[in-house]
């Protein structure tokens, strides 16, 4: 990822907006818009399958805090 603060408007639009697009299965977040709930889907890209759902606690356990101590 690059910098935000010292990065050109260009780079980061880049990282922003444009992904390698990968052929294959890929694990990617949803969010179900009626719940609000955010959730992981392993899709295969391409035949547009969706392998499995799950919910993030099934692999991320721990908060992550903000630089400035708060919960994300």
């Amino acid at each position: 990822m690059p910098d935000p603060v010292s990065c050109d408007a260009r780079e980061w639009a880049e990282y922003v907006f444009f992904d390698r697009n990968e052929a294959g299965v890929v694990l990617e977040w949803w969010m179900h818009n009626a719940s609000s709930y955010w959730f992981l889907v392993e899709r295969n890209t391409i035949s547009d399958e969706i392998v499995r759902t799950f919910p993030a606690s099934e692999i991320f356990t721990d908060r992550i805090e903000t630089m400035n101590g708060g919960d994300v």
